[in-house]
C-alpha cells in the first residue's frame, strides 16, 4: 500500500495497514471475594469481602458504585479517549488488488510499535485542554508553582509526554496517578 493512514486526534501518521490506537486508563477497581461459611446449627451465612487496588483498565471505571464508602467516588478521568483503528484502503498483492472486507480480515499481521514524534505544538495543544479540565484545586496548586518558579507557561510543567510508542496524559510516567492516561500506537507495514 501506499495509504498513509493518519490518527487525527494526535497526529500520528504511518504508511501502514493498519494503524491502531489502545488507551488506558490508571484507575481504582474493586475486586470482591464471597464466602459461605457454616454457622453453628447448621445455617449457612454468606460473606462477601471488597478490595480496591490500581491498574490500568481499558475504560474509566465507575466508582461511585463501589460497596466500600471510603472508594466511593474515588476515580477521575480528566479526558475520555477510545480505542480507535485505521485500515488502508488500497492494497495490493502483486497485480491483485485485496478486497475491503480481506483487508478488515488481517489481524494476523506481524505488528510493531509506532514512534511517536510528536511536535512541541500537538503536545503543548494537548497540555493546555488537559489543564483546563483540572479540578479548581489542582489548577491553583499548579499556578501557585508557576507563581513561584516565575514560568507562567503550562507547558512548563507539561501533562503530556511522549516515549517511544506510548503518550502518558499525566503528571509523571513512572509514578502512575489515578486518571492518568496512556495511549499506546502499533501499526502493520505494508511490508509485512
Amino acid at each position: 500500500t501506499t495509504d498513509v493512514l493518519t490518527d487525527g486526534l494526535f497526529g500520528v501518521s504511518a504508511n501502514a495497514i493498519a494503524l491502531n490506537r489502545k488507551v488506558e486508563y490508571y484507575q481504582w477497581v474493586e475486586h470482591s471475594h464471597t464466602e459461605t461459611k457454616e454457622k453453628l446449627g447448621g445455617t449457612k451465612e454468606e460473606i462477601t469481602t471488597y478490595t480496591y487496588d490500581r491498574a490500568w483498565v481499558s475504560s474509566p471505571v465507575e466508582s461511585s458504585s463501589f460497596k466500600d464508602p471510603d472508594y466511593k467516588g474515588v476515580n477521575t478521568v480528566l479526558t475520555q479517549i477510545d480505542d480507535q483503528s485505521y485500515r488502508a484502503q488500497n492494497v495490493t498483492l502483486g497485480a491483485y488488488t485485496m478486497p475491503q472486507s480481506m483487508i478488515s480480515s488481517l489481524s494476523y499481521m506481524n505488528k510493531h510499535n509506532t514512534t511517536l514524534s510528536l511536535s512541541y505544538e500537538v503536545l503543548s495543544g494537548l497540555n493546555n485542554d488537559l489543564v483546563a479540565k483540572l479540578p479548581a484545586a489542582e489548577l491553583a496548586a499548579l499556578k501557585s508553582i508557576q507563581s513561584l518558579t516565575g514560568n507562567d507557561s503550562i507547558a512548563a510543567l507539561p501533562y503530556v509526554h511522549q516515549a517511544g510508542n506510548q503518550l502518558y496524559l499525566g503528571r509523571d510516567m513512572n509514578n502512575p496517578a489515578v486518571g492518568d492516561i496512556r495511549v499506546s500506537f502499533e501499526q502493520a507495514d505494508p511490508c509485512d
